[in-house]
């Protein structure tokens, strides 16, 4: 068995839009000002919240989505978070309560603070507050399965004209006279209604357009909200009440650098899990992140190429216009080199991609010997398993995660000699299994999916070997 205790805390809602998300940027903001190693994560598959929160942290961002993973999955995730950390913010998804289905609390933010023994700290929107506001907070603290619920923190309050911008909102005191009469939790702070604006990105994963390019002013405006609304010290003090995150088994040690992957991280490239790259890492990636769109070449002396989800919608003209990096992908892929690619990264893989269907076809890499087109089904959760040997590991293997059903491959160019093999078979709810996971070569896999390497660490420590293989092959190839 082995246990870690770090401070932290999971902020939940009341329902959802009550601001939960831009309470946890600005936490981690001051966090950070305060000169503490802030890690976060996101519940549910909020993936562009995650990478929004990794550029403020610095870290990974971990996603812990109860559709992907199991409790043991979970809780090695979030304890991996807390490895080097001073505290963890979790950012929850939606109420409290509120699960995958109706009267299902299977993924809802109180399962996984159930699971994981991590206090909850309630952002609630008390237009109007008397009594009745101590009754919503003991019905959550007393719901069945109810994790500790340490505190609250109002939103949207009235602002008060000329007040004191650095003195706590008056109405939190009187918010605390009615908690304190019921023995309620209490509020640890409360913010005022405030000119500050913000688009946040989607909850759930979406390759429509790049919507986490945020102002700095922004960040500096909710940090410095945060700072002067929320008693941070007290709510730190809450987060030591979490339970010590135990391990059944031990986790491998971290691995020595074994090889270099490139990464693709740019305004077009940066859906993916972060968990992917964090587990890379840990497994001895060193990771090299480059620009599709503004470089004209892979990193040198690399062994694999990490190909994320993209925007292609937003970019894929101006990406088909780069033939340098197109050329340099193909030549590193033929060459041996090992390539993973996700979501619409997999569409720039294909020979053609159209930005709509039946409309122009734009010059893909061409490792795929398909075109690729946009497509519009629904967004699921998957499950997903190996059927043939692959950079990803053996047959057998199982792995969860998401689709967004935006992207398709129609029928394979006739005498590309290029095979296809499909090296996945993915089970969507409701519908037959189908063949997917496209390799054009015993290096190469490809998916319109979003694969949870926390589901299986495995596939991360295969692909690292694959990649470390490949670079030694591949350390006198000039393009290298």
């Amino acid at each position: 068995m082995v246990t870690h205790s770090v401070p932290r805390v999971l902020i939940g809602g009341t329902s959802s839009q009550v601001g939960k998300s831009l309470i946890v940027l600005g936490l981690l903001v001051a966090l950070r000002k305060r000169g503490l190693s802030v890690s976060c994560c996101v519940t549910g598959d909020a993936l562009h919240h995650a990478l929004l929160y990794s550029r403020i942290t610095r870290r990974y961002t971990r996603v812990l989505d109860r559709t992907a993973l199991g409790h043991a999955e979970l809780v090695a995730a979030l304890y991996q978070a807390s490895l080097g950390a001073d505290v963890v913010i979790i950012d929850g998804r939606g109420g409290l309560y509120d699960g995958v289905s109706p009267g299902n609390e299977l993924g809802s933010d109180a399962e996984i603070a159930a699971i994981t023994g991590t206090p909850v700290v309630l952002v609630h929107k008390p237009l109007d507050f008397s009594n009745s506001i101590a009754a919503i907070a003991q019905g959550f603290a007393q719901f069945k399965g109810a994790p500790p619920i340490v505190g609250m923190i109002a939103n949207r309050l009235s602002p008060i004209p000329d007040g004191d911008p650095f003195l706590p909102h008056p109405a939190v005191q009187m918010l605390n006279q009615v908690m304190d009469a019921y023995r309620a939790p209490r509020f640890l702070g409360g913010l005022p209604d405030s000119s500050i604006s913000a688009q946040l990105p989607p909850s759930q994963v979406s390759q429509e357009e790049n919507s986490t390019s945020l102002p700095m002013q922004l960040f500096i405006d909710v940090g410095n909200l945060v700072s002067n609304d929320v008693d941070i010290d007290a709510l730190l003090r809450a987060g030591a009440s979490a339970a010590p995150l135990t391990l059944s088994t031990k986790l491998p040690e971290p691995g020595n650098r074994k090889c270099r992957i490139a990464v693709t991280d740019d305004g077009c490239f940066n859906v993916c899990y972060q968990d992917n790259l964090d587990l890379l890492k840990y497994c001895g990636a060193e990771l090299v992140p480059f620009s599709p769109l503004a470089d004209s070449a892979l990193p040198r002396k690399i062994g694999g190429l990490y190909v994320t989800g993209a925007y292609l919608k937003s970019y894929g003209e101006e990406l088909s216009r780069n033939e340098g990096l197109r050329r340099s992908i193909k030549q590193f892929a033929a060459a041996g080199g090992v390539v993973y690619s996700e979501g619409a990264g997999t569409a720039f893989l294909c020979r053609p991609y159209h930005l709509t269907k039946g409309g122009p076809a734009l010059p893909g890499v061409g490792i795929i010997p398909a075109d690729a087109f946009p497509v519009q089904q629904p967004r699921t959760a998957i499950k997903a398993e190996t059927v043939d040997d692959s950079v990803l590991g053996f047959s057998g293997i199982a792995l969860r995660g998401i689709s967004p059903g935006d992207w398709a491959v129609g029928g394979l160019f006739t005498g590309s000699g290029s095979p296809i093999v499909n090296t996945m078979r993915i089970h969507l709810p409701g519908c037959e299994p189908s063949n997917e996971g496209y390799s054009a070569s015993a290096q190469t896999c490809s998916t319109f999916h979003f694969l949870h390497f926390g589901s299986n660490p495995s596939v991360a420590r295969s692909l690292v070997e694959a990649a470390e293989v490949a670079e030694r092959t591949l350390a006198h190839a000039p393009e290298q």
